[in-house]
């Protein structure tokens, strides 16, 4: 299985992986790119909706390797602004980026809560990684579960806003969370509370 990543227009996503799927002209192929379920405050209420964990990039799967992508530049309604290539000018994903893509559709696409645990008063990622990618806490809104972390991605450095749920600690250790509503940073301390509006925590694209 060769799996590729193409950095498009956001907007274009769905476009995409209908002319991607529906219409090859050179091979087979399967287009995703990756969503997750998150809370949203909206109108001063937390709904769960859908949303795209990295806008504008969308993974590309087949059997057979691809030679050229030119096919997916023809149609009008396309907006991919370029393929991405792995640390050996290629293409074709491999390390961790392919370990991150084919746990993507392993998933058909919808990723599911990223774990953590608490340790010391701090959130860590279970394994240091999201879905397989290296990854960082940048910062933690715990009133709906959701974190800011800071990955590397075909060597793009990105941020986004992923949800998260508790786990034990390996060993054992409970998680060691008090359970307050408070929103913190990875060193632990409360958010100084002007931070603390929506607008500060909004995602990109976070579109009703």
């Amino acid at each position: 299985m060769y799996c590729y990543c193409l950095f498009c227009k956001s907007d274009k996503c769905d476009s995409i992986v209908y002319v991607a799927t529906k219409h090859p002209k050179e091979v087979e192929c399967e287009a995703i790119y990756p969503k997750q379920t998150q809370h949203i405050r909206k109108q001063g209420n937390t709904v769960d909706k859908l949303k795209p964990v990295l806008p504008g990039y969308l993974f590309l799967y087949s059997e057979e390797e691809l030679i050229t992508f030119s096919y997916l530049f023809d149609f009008p309604v396309m907006g991919i602004l370029r393929v991405l290539r792995n640390d050996r000018g290629r293409y074709e994903l491999s390390g961790p980026d392919e370990e991150f893509a084919m746990n993507l559709k392993k998933h058909g696409g919808v990723l599911g809560k990223t774990p953590v645990y608490m340790s010391q008063g701090k959130l860590h990622l279970v394994g240091d990684s999201f879905a397989g990618l290296p990854a960082e806490i940048l910062q933690v809104e715990k009133r709906n579960y959701r974190m800011k972390l800071r990955l590397e991605l075909v060597g793009q450095k990105l941020e986004t806003w992923v949800q998260y749920e508790m786990k034990e600690k390996a060993g054992g250790h409970p998680e060691d969370d008090s359970g307050e509503n408070t929103e913190t940073n990875p060193s632990g301390g409360d958010v100084p509370s002007e931070m603390n509006t929506e607008e500060q925590h909004k995602q990109p694209d976070d579109r009703d």
